[in-house]
């Protein structure tokens, strides 16, 4: 069921592509070459090549389709298959929109660098479909997730999944608050307890490209036996400090910063305060060199250089 209705969603974005006369479709290509120094692996030095070629169209005033591939080879690693990363159908009205495909959505969007694996978005699985209702207020609309059944890949998250989020966006301020039960029990379990999680993102921007953010994910109803975020550690709310500075004083230079208030991994030996940094400098129009730092544990970090070319 789940390999047919992948073929099913990627035949009709194919179809979509190649059937409507008028359609003239936007193709754009995103490279990335990483290099990195990471003291949890055995191997601290590696480097990754990371191709993503995505191809989007309005095939009317309400459809669009958009479908994004990806090919990434990692040193020492025999992973260079091209494969779907994205792909989506998104039907437009006045009330809102329906968007289903292949794609996360995220909790707190806000929240780049500290990503926790996806504690922070609703996992992507191989069909979701999501229902956005606009509003007679400005800025304020309302999510409807759906996941019908489970990822093979995929087990905890669990057939029927949803999550219903409320999103206000009132230009340099806003606010998005989200509930999302990813799971049920395995079967015959003696647990009555769901995956689920609340999640809340607050954040106020300046004029000068400043934007300051709080958000945070509470997994505290969670039976971590059966929560796909428990065995990675994180127990109870997991608020997060962030700031971004875009061209700094006018500069080419972008900077951003998040930290971890609550200790992670609070049932192991490695209790940390999760903290990132992160420095972007545009050398031309398509052109970034970037620049990551993570605090991974108390005496083990990990360090991103990379160049990015957009085309």
């Amino acid at each position: 069921m789940r390999r047919f209705s992948i073929l099913l969603l990627s035949a009709l974005l194919i179809f979509a592509f190649t059937t409507v006369s008028m359609a003239n479709p936007t193709i754009k290509g995103d490279f990335r070459y990483n290099i990195y120094k990471d003291e949890t692996k055995d191997d601290e030095n590696y480097a990754q090549s990371d191709l993503r070629v995505s191809i989007e169209d309005d095939l009317s005033d309400s459809l669009h389709v958009f479908a994004k591939f990806r090919v990434k080879n990692e040193t020492d690693k025999d992973n260079g298959e091209m494969y779907a990363d994205e792909y989506y159908v998104k039907y437009k009205e006045s009330w809102g929109s329906i968007k289903a495909g292949h794609y996360g959505y995220k909790f707190t969007p806000s929240r780049v660098l500290l990503k926790s694996a996806e504690y922070h978005e609703f996992p992507s699985v191989d069909i979701m479909a999501a229902t956005t209702f606009n509003t007679s207020v400005d800025g304020l609309t309302f999510d409807v997730l759906y996941q019908p059944y489970a990822d093979d890949e995929e087990e905890e998250i669990g057939a029927g999944a949803y999550g219903l989020t409320a999103d206000y966006n009132a230009g340099n301020w806003g606010a998005k608050i989200s509930y999302a039960d990813l799971a049920k029990p395995a079967a015959g379990s003696s647990s009555s307890s769901d995956a689920d999680l609340l999640a809340l993102d607050v954040y106020y921007k300046l004029d000068n490209g400043m934007k300051f953010f709080v958000n945070a994910v509470d997994y505290s109803a969670n039976d971590k036996k059966y929560s796909r975020y428990g065995s990675k550690g994180i127990d109870g709310i997991d608020p997060v400090l962030g700031f971004q500075w875009k061209k700094v004083a006018g500069s080419k230079f972008d900077v951003s910063a998040e930290y971890a208030i609550n200790p992670r991994f609070e049932d192991t030996d490695a209790e940390y305060n999760g903290l990132a940094l992160g420095a972007k400098y545009q050398i031309t129009k398509n052109t970034k060199l970037e620049f990551e730092h993570y605090v991974k544990s108390d005496d083990e970090t990990k360090t991103m250089g990379r160049i990015r070319y957009k085309f």
